[in-house]
């Protein structure tokens, strides 16, 4: 039998033979050449950090901010020295939106009392200076329940709110001759029979005949309204003078009064009166009546609340109450502007001196032996753009001192050339509130970074001892961070500040003191994940050094979520800075981020474009910076080396 070794090959027809033809004959065998250049681990993490767009936008943002802190309180020329207290709370102002309709510097009101009082011919926002307007005023009636000085027409309410004593209203007290005839007249508004509950109600004379008042009923109890008149007083005080009277006394004291009648049960009634005239029928001119008549219910309970016409009040008697129904009131939509009121043209006083100023620097021409007509202004940078009038003051020991009344021109006054814009408005002093927060921002951004290299390198030289060497070590280590975190930083912060004062190497201080802990514990955990690996072992193996193996082959591949957490420190040390700020124990002596949105917190419902601002700055630092670490760590990662995305 033939050995299977042995045995002739036999030929498949299924298989060809090309297919187990040698490619390689006539061919030399070597080494591929590199496709791609050799490159450093800085470069490597440049390249993979370039290409996170977020995180070089979060870059591109912070070093605007950075530029900003730096640059802005060195240009920008706005006095934050001196408080101007007329330019508080101006509203942000941008160059180029001057007719965008919002950053112009204009507020809108919706809602706001029209003033007819002071000038009816021009009527005006109440409280506004019309110089501020802009525009015409978009008006708009309402009505009021309560007095208000603005306010027109109203009816008196008079209503009780007992169930066993009727509501009474007299008048002040006036002196009547009965040698003349009165009348007064009376007009119950028609509201009294739309009510659910009709009143009833009488009309009284009370008279001072000897010592005390006697009501002469006029009109007793009824439910007809409309216009009451009461004729022959006079008569009436004379045909009810009691004997004791000597018929010689012509003049009486007299009051009017209403009473309303209650109701066992419902609602409480309540009479609507419009006005009250009283007057001499053979005397037109006698103003006996002049402040105890009232021809609205507005005017008369704005008495109330005046001191001087409080007497001419009218009073309420035993029960009930009077209050005010459907006053008209006017109330206006407007732009209102009020850079042109801070920094437009005023009326204002200015003295011979000061004028002698313009005169000598050759703004303006004067005399004051011509007057007013010699005005001249010669230079259109000149404050004094007019002269309404001049006056001549005498003092004692007849010295004289001559002013003018003048239109000057505000911002020229203060030596600017335009009226200012201000990006974020100015604060509760006057100033740029840009300036200020950029000013607050360079000295908080140089304390966070300070603040993040003292921690960082405390909290990775303590965090890598405690995590390399383990054991006892990492033990007390741990047991004294422990102790350490577990006293609040506010506390911390506190005392120390209280104790060493609030400068700016206290603060700094304050803030390295427990704010390595969380960078010790993020080193702490990297350590315990590295520390046994292969490459580790290897290097420890060809007898590298503990030093070597922490900061060369450890601490490298730990440095990703270290820089996230340095990067985070900064923000985080302007949060910490404007929280203690709120305690009122901010940097002292410079200006910082925290003490600017700590007294803009105060003014946020008149002014939130103030907080609002601040807030939105600190919000784009937060973000940027918390992007901008991301990257850092995926950048500085060994263990992505190499990665294109």
């Amino acid at each position: 039998m033939v050995p299977e070794k042995n045995k002739p090959a036999v030929a498949r027809p299924d298989i060809d033979s090309q297919d187990f033809k040698f490619v390689q004959l006539d061919k030399s065998i070597f080494d591929v050449k590199f496709q791609s250049k050799p490159t450093t681990f800085l470069k490597d993490a440049i390249k993979r950090f370039v290409g996170n767009k977020s995180s070089v936008v979060a870059g591109i943002l912070i070093g605007i901010l950075i530029l900003m802190a730096i640059i802005v309180p060195i240009v920008d020329t706005s006095d934050i020295e001196h408080p101007y207290l007329a330019g508080k709370f101006l509203p942000p102002r941008w160059r180029g939106f001057e007719n965008a309709g919002f950053f112009d510097g204009t507020i809108k009101y919706d809602d706001v009392v029209v003033d007819y009082v002071t000038d009816p011919e021009t009527p005006r926002p109440a409280n506004f200076d019309p110089a501020g307007v802009v525009g015409e005023l978009d008006t708009f009636e309402d009505y009021v329940n309560n007095p208000h000085i603005y306010a027109t027409g109203g009816s008196l309410i008079l209503r009780t709110d007992k169930r066993n004593v009727n509501a009474e209203i007299y008048s002040p007290g006036v002196i009547i001759n009965t040698l003349n005839e009165y009348e007064a007249q009376i007009v119950f508004n028609a509201y009294n029979e739309e009510v659910a509950v009709t009143p009833f109600y009488a009309v009284y004379v009370d008279v001072m005949y000897e010592t005390e008042y006697v009501p002469l009923l006029i009109k007793d109890f009824s439910s007809d309204f409309g216009t009451v008149v009461i004729e022959e007083i006079s008569t009436l005080i004379e045909d009810n003078k009691p004997g004791t009277v000597a018929s010689f006394i012509t003049a009486f004291q007299v009051r009017f009064r209403f009473e309303l009648e209650t109701i066992p049960e419902g609602d409480y009634p309540a009479l609507f009166i419009d006005s009250f005239v009283a007057r001499n029928v053979n005397n037109a001119t006698d103003i006996t009546f002049e402040n105890l008549n009232f021809l609205e219910g507005n005017e008369l309970l704005l008495r109330d609340k005046d001191a001087d016409l409080m007497q001419y009040s009218w009073k309420i008697a035993g029960s009930g109450s009077k209050t005010l129904y459907r006053a008209r009131i006017v109330r206006a939509k407007f732009k209102y502007n009020p850079y042109l009121i801070v920094y437009g043209d005023r009326s204002q006083v200015v003295g011979a001196s000061e004028l002698q100023k313009f005169i000598d620097a050759g703004l303006i021409t004067y005399d004051f032996s011509v007057g007013v007509s010699s005005f001249q202004m010669l230079d259109d940078s000149s404050p004094v753009r007019g002269v309404i009038s001049q006056r001549v003051l005498v003092g004692p020991g007849g010295v004289t001192a001559r002013e003018v009344v003048a239109v000057v021109s505000q911002y020229r006054y203060l030596g600017l050339s335009e009226i200012p814009y201000y990006v974020f408005g100015t604060n509760h002093l006057g100033y740029d509130y840009f300036k200020i927060l950029m000013s607050g921002l360079r000295t908080s951004l140089i304390l966070g970074f300070f603040a993040a290299l003292i921690n960082v390198f405390n909290g990775m030289i303590w965090g890598s001892i405690s995590g390399y060497f383990g054991g006892t070590i990492d033990l007390l280590m741990e047991r004294f961070t422990e102790i350490l975190g577990g006293v609040p930083w506010i506390i911390i912060m506190t005392l120390t500040i209280l104790h060493l004062g609030n400068n700016f190497g206290v603060f700094l201080l304050a803030l390295c003191l427990t704010g390595w802990i969380g960078t010790a514990a993020v080193t702490r955990s990297q350590f315990y994940r590295y520390k046994r690996r292969e490459y580790v072992l290897a290097s420890r193996t060809l007898g590298a050094s503990d030093m070597r193996l922490i900061f060369r082959h450890i601490l490298p591949n730990s440095i990703g979520p270290l820089v996230t957490g340095a990067v985070l420190i900064i923000p985080g040390v302007i949060f910490s800075e404007a929280t203690i700020s709120y305690l009122g124990l901010g940097l002292q002596g410079l200006a910082s981020f925290g003490v600017a949105l700590s007294e803009a917190q105060e003014y946020i419902g008149t002014s939130p474009y103030l907080i609002m601002s601040g807030a939105i700055i600190i919000s784009i630092l937060m973000i940027s910076f918390n992007l901008f670490g991301n990257g850092l760590r995926d950048a500085f990662n060994p263990s992505l080396k190499g990665v294109q995305e």
